[in-house]
């Protein structure tokens, strides 16, 4: 839910104060962690036994190894 209210925040209803330049590289981060959270809880969700599994855990894996890499590289070091 927070990652929403980031999203709609950044690119809906964006506050004066933020200026006009919008950070796509932000948003990138944002998505990449909203994937994260929803595929880590869809899993909850899911039987082990069913294919969606391996699939949710694939792509939750490919979010986590784009994220790692970009991280350092941006003004979102202080995740780690």
């Amino acid at each position: 839910m927070g990652i929403l209210g980031l999203f709609i925040r950044r690119f809906l209803v964006r506050p004066k104060w933020l200026g006009k330049k919008l950070s796509y590289q932000s948003g990138f981060i944002a998505f990449l962690i909203f994937l994260l959270m929803v595929t880590y809880l869809a899993a909850f969700f899911v039987a082990d036994a069913d294919p969606a599994t391996r699939v949710l855990w694939w792509v939750h894996t490919l979010a986590l190894l784009t994220f790692l890499p970009i991280i350092p590289h941006t003004k979102h070091l202080h995740l780690f």
